[in-house]
């Protein structure tokens, strides 16, 4: 009821929804489709791309029949199952858009042949999307690494919005119990019923590990040490993918792993809440000079000011929503980089609302400030993702962590979001 209470605020306050713009997102999140699953076997070492190449079946490999393919979810829910024809291909009744974890049963697959691996993480995403299991015969399949080590990985979820920083406390619910995949590389495992599990034969180097997550999932702490020794803690990084279907946000942690090391990792996931804990950010439609920039809308601050009346204090941002309803005299407000920078800036309209457009701008971090308003310490700052349901009305949208100063504040997790933020700014005293 909360959010609803301060999106209606905003609707009240400026005469309009929170809708900007019509990109079909209803579509990216439909359950049902038709996603062709291919099972072969090959003689010889081939590799095939899970795309829609119509690449066919290469030569020295032969469509295998009555190979079970299973499709799940990113939490491990089961969506769908087929039994491959005489052809090799079955259809799975799901959506391509979006990140499936794909199971090959190898019950039936001809003795002498075998997969590099049972299950297979993949985004995949336009209509014509499809996925492949490749069997070897036994004299081709690619030899395993030769250094090794083993992942423990530890799933858990943080309470709703959970901004506090004592996870291993804080943190305790189970991710999905049994049904949760977790990887390391190309290896995987499911967690217990305790949450955990151990994945071994991980190749040395670097190891991407991934838990738990789901499209509520705002951020994730990730963190790993040697498990013998709690103490020797290793050096971690978050990548945050921002996918092409505009909805789905994965994340994927990563560590070195030596041969024979035992590395023990947690993996925190924390709903409703983008802190911006990732390392580096991924947008897949951000390449050529376009990289590392904002680009298209994700570069767009809408900024709504709000003054509260004299004597009016809140002591958060729902209380502030509902006892905060003045519109302020207009003035000016810029983004400024740590360098001094500044990356965007405009003033006020009568209504108190202005879009500060980054795109095209170079990633940096940032703080949004005011010479008008020098303090902003007292000062309640309440950030959304600009979300719709392809119609043009709000959907529940995904929360972003702020960061106050006394001269301004900050949004450590811009620049993911395909429409950009809007921020409601609630002038205290």
């Amino acid at each position: 009821m909360r959010k609803v209470i301060r999106l209606a605020t905003i609707a009240l306050l400026f005469g309009s929804t929170l809708g900007f713009g019509s990109a079909n997102i209803a579509n990216a999140q439909e359950p049902t489709g038709s996603m062709p699953a291919y099972a072969i076997s090959c003689d010889v070492f081939v590799e095939m791309a899970n795309s829609a190449k119509g690449e066919g079946i290469p030569d020295g490999c032969q469509a295998l029949e009555g190979i079970r393919i299973i499709a799940f979810d990113r939490m491990g829910n089961r969506l769908d199952a087929c039994r491959t024809d005489e052809s090799g291909v079955c259809t799975l009744d799901i959506s391509p858009n979006g990140t499936r974890i794909f199971f090959e049963d190898t019950k039936n697959v001809p003795e002498g042949y075998a997969p590099v691996q049972t299950a297979q993480r993949i985004f995949t995403y336009t209509e014509f999307a499809e996925v492949h299991f490749v069997n070897y015969r036994s004299d081709v399949l690619p030899a395993p690494p030769t250094e090794t080590g083993t992942i423990n990985i530890e799933s858990r979820i943080c309470p709703d919005r959970y901004a506090g920083d004592d996870f291993a406390t804080d943190c305790g619910e189970l991710v999905s119990g049994i049904d949760e995949f977790a990887f390391a590389n190309d290896a995987f495992n499911k967690t217990g019923s305790d949450g955990n599990t151990r994945v071994r034969d991980v190749a040395a180097g670097a190891v991407t590990v991934i838990g738990g997550q789901s499209e509520a999932t705002g951020d994730v702490a990730f963190a790993c040490a040697a498990t013998d020794d709690p103490s020797d803690v290793r050096e971690t990084s978050v990548t945050l993918t921002a996918e092409l279907d505009n909805v789905t946000r994965d994340f994927a942690g990563t560590v070195q792993l030596a041969d024979g090391e035992n590395l023990t990792c947690t993996w925190y996931q924390i709903p409703n809440l983008d802190r911006g804990l990732w390392t580096s950010l991924n947008n897949p439609m951000a390449s050529g000079d376009r990289a590392g920039t904002w680009i298209d809308e994700t570069g767009n601050l809408q900024l709504y000011v709000v003054k509260c009346a004299d004597g009016v204090v809140p002591e958060a941002l729902e209380d502030a929503a509902t006892d905060c309803m003045d519109k302020p005299e207009p003035f000016g407000v810029s983004a400024i980089a740590e360098d001094g920078t500044v990356l965007a800036s405009g003033g006020l309209d009568a209504e108190g609302k202005v879009l500060l457009n980054l795109n095209g701008q170079t990633i940096a971090d940032f703080t949004v400030s005011s010479d008008a308003r020098p303090d902003v310490s007292a000062d309640v700052i309440g950030c959304f993702a600009n979300a719709d349901d392809g119609l043009g009305d709000v959907t529940d949208p995904m929360q972003q962590s702020v960061t106050k100063g006394d001269a301004g504040w900050s949004v450590p997790g811009f620049g993911d979001d395909v429409r950009g933020v809007t921020c409601i700014w609630y002038l205290i005293g």
